[in-house]
C-alpha cells in the first residue's frame, strides 16, 4: 500500500493527474520508486552520456548535446524527467536507452540521434510527454506492454516501432511528418487507440481516443473530434478512433510599429492546436501572402515543471510597408491551419504621420513663447507628441519648462518666469519636440532683447499704463 502511495505523489508531483484512457492494460509503473526526501533532488543529469544505475527520480537541469550514447537507464523502478530540456545528438547513437524494468520517461526533447528512445528485450517504459524529433527511429520498442502516451513525434525517418514487441499502448500522441511508423515485420498485435471517453486530448480536442495523423484523410462527419474511419498503420495494426482537428487557429499580440519616417511594421501571433498553414494580411483591400516568420515553435501548450497535454504550434508573422500615404490605414489578418479551418482579426487600422516639424516661434513683450508645431497626418499634435520643452538662457544659465497646448490656438506656449529682471537683458530661447515615436525635433536658437520698459509694467500686460502705477504704490504701501 506505501508503494503505491508514493507511486501516486510522484506522478502528482511530475506530470499532474494521469489518466489512462486505455481498458485493455491494467498495472503500475514504477512503483517502487522512492521520491526524494529532500526539496533538493541529489540525481542531477548535468553532461551525457549519463548511466543510471541506481533506482530513484533523475532530472535534467539544462539542455545537453552528446556525440553518440545519451543516457542508458539500467536500474528498475526509475524516473527520468527532462523538465522540457533538450538531449541533442550527433545522428548517431541512442537518446534515452531503457535497458530495465518499470521506467518512466518524461518531459525530455530528444533528436538528432540514430534512435530516440530505445526500449530494448529487458527494458519497459513508460514514455510521457516528450518531443522526439529528427532521428532515424524516434522510438523503437524490442519488448511488450510498453506505454507511450501525450508524445509529439515529428520529423524522424520512423515515428514509433514496435519493431518485435506485442501489446504495446501506443494512444494520444502527435505524429507529423515521420516516413513511416509501426513497422511491425511478424505482425505483433498493438494497441493504437483505447476507448472513446471524455477528457481534453493532444490537440484540444473534448474526446480521447486514439493519435492524432497529419494525413489523416477521413471525415468527422459528427464533430466529436475522431474520425469515422480508422487510420491504417501497418499489417493488422490500425488507429480506429484518429483525433481530427475541429478547432481554427487563434491569435494573440498585434502590434504596429514604425521607424521614422518611411516605414511600419506589422506583426501577429498566431496558434494553434496542429499547424498553421497560410497567413494573409488585408491591408486597405488588397491582399499579401508574403508575411515574414519571425518565430515559430511546436511544443506542448507550457512547461512549469508540469506538462499540459495539448500541443500548440505557435508562429509569429510581420509584414513591412515604406512610403505608404499619410492618414488612416485599415487592416485584418486572416489564416487558416492545416485542416483548413479559418480565423481573422477584427478590422483594425493604424495612422500614418510624418516627423514633426517647427514651423514658427514667436516672443511678445511679456515673454511668453509661442510655437507653431505641425505633423502631417495627424488632426491633433498632441496625438503624436511626447513633450514640447522651451528652453532659454539667463546670464550663463540654461533652463527649461515644459510647453502647453491650447487647442483653440492650435499653438504651445509657455510664460518664461522672470520679467522685470531681464529688462534690457538678451535672451537666447530655442524648443526641444519630441514624439512619441522617439524622434527629436529642435528649433534654431532665437536671440531676443528684452525692453528696457518692462521695469515698469507691474501687471505684465505689455502696457505702461495708470494700472502699473496702481500696483506699484500698492506693492511699496505694503512693503515700507
Amino acid at each position: 500500500m506505501h508503494k503505491i502511495v508514493v507511486l501516486g505523489l510522484l506522478i502528482v508531483l511530475s506530470i499532474g493527474v494521469f489518466a489512462l484512457s486505455v481498458n485493455s492494460l491494467n498495472g503500475n509503473f514504477a512503483k517502487n520508486v522512492k521520491i526524494q526526501s529532500s526539496t533538493v533532488p541529489s540525481n542531477i543529469i548535468d553532461h551525457l552520456p549519463f548511466i543510471i544505475n541506481e533506482t530513484d527520480v533523475y532530472y535534467i537541469v539544462e539542455d545537453l548535446t552528446v556525440n553518440s550514447d545519451g543516457i542508458t537507464i539500467l536500474a528498475n523502478n526509475t524516473v527520468l524527467d527532462g523538465r522540457g530540456h533538450t538531449i541533442d545528438g550527433d545522428g548517431t547513437g541512442i537518446g534515452v536507452n531503457v535497458s530495465s524494468q518499470d521506467v518512466i520517461v518524461m518531459n525530455c526533447k530528444i533528436k538528432n540521434f540514430q534512435i530516440g528512445i530505445l526500449a530494448d528485450e529487458t527494458g519497459k517504459a513508460e514514455i510521457d510527454y516528450n518531443l522526439i524529433s529528427d532521428n532515424h527511429l524516434g522510438i523503437l520498442i524490442y519488448g511488450d506492454n510498453n506505454r507511450i502516451f501525450n508524445n509529439i513525434i515529428i520529423n524522424n525517418d520512423y515515428g514509433v516501432q514496435p519493431d518485435m514487441g506485442w501489446s504495446n499502448t501506443i494512444v494520444n500522441n502527435y505524429f507529423k511528418d515521420n516516413i513511416a511508423n509501426g513497422n511491425t515485420p511478424h505482425g505483433e498485435t498493438n494497441y493504437w487507440n483505447g476507448s472513446k471517453i471524455l477528457g481534453l486530448n493532444i490537440i484540444i480536442g473534448q474526446w480521447k481516443g486514439g493519435n492524432y495523423w497529419h494525413d489523416y484523410t477521413g471525415q468527422d462527419s459528427d464533430g466529436d473530434g475522431l474520425g469515422d474511419t480508422s487510420y491504417t498503420i501497418v499489417s493488422n495494426n490500425k488507429d480506429n478512433l484518429p483525433l481530427v482537428d475541429i478547432l481554427p487557429p487563434e491569435y494573440s499580440n498585434i502590434i504596429v510599429s514604425s521607424t521614422f519616417p518611411i516605414t511600419y511594421v506589422l506583426n501577429i501571433t498566431w496558434k494553434d492546436n496542429i499547424r498553421v498553414d497560410r497567413v494573409i494580411l488585408q491591408l486597405d483591400g488588397m491582399n499579401y501572402t508574403d508575411a515574414i516568420k519571425v518565430g515559430e515553435s511546436l511544443d506542448f501548450s507550457e512547461y512549469n515543471g508540469i506538462r499540459s497535454s495539448p500541443v500548440q504550434h505557435k508562429v509569429i508573422y510581420c509584414r513591412s510597408f515604406t512610403n505608404l500615404t499619410f492618414g488612416t490605414h485599415y487592416y485584418r489578418w486572416f489564416a487558416n491551419d492545416t485542416s483548413n479551418y479559418w480565423n481573422s482579426t477584427e478590422l483594425l487600422s493604424f495612422n500614418v504621420i510624418g516627423i514633426p516639424q517647427i514651423n514658427s516661434i514667436d516672443i511678445s513683450p511679456i515673454l511668453k513663447v509661442t510655437a507653431n508645431i505641425t505633423c502631417e497626418g495627424v488632426s491633433n499634435i498632441t496625438e503624436v507628441m511626447d513633450y514640447v520643452n522651451l528652453n532659454f538662457k539667463i546670464d550663463d544659465n540654461w533652463f527649461y519648462m515644459p510647453m502647453d497646448y491650447n487647442p483653440t490656438t492650435e499653438l504651445y506656449s509657455a510664460m518664461i518666469p522672470v520679467y522685470n529682471q531681464l529688462a534690457n537683458e538678451t535672451l537666447m530661447v530655442y524648443i526641444v519636440a519630441k514624439g512619441k515615436s522617439g524622434n527629436f525635433e529642435s528649433s534654431d536658437v532665437i536671440i531676443y532683447n528684452v525692453p528696457v520698459w518692462v521695469k515698469t509694467d507691474a501687471n505684465r500686460d505689455g502696457k505702461i499704463d495708470i494700472k502699473d502705477l496702481v500696483l506699484t504704490i500698492k506693492y511699496f504701501g505694503e512693503h515700507p
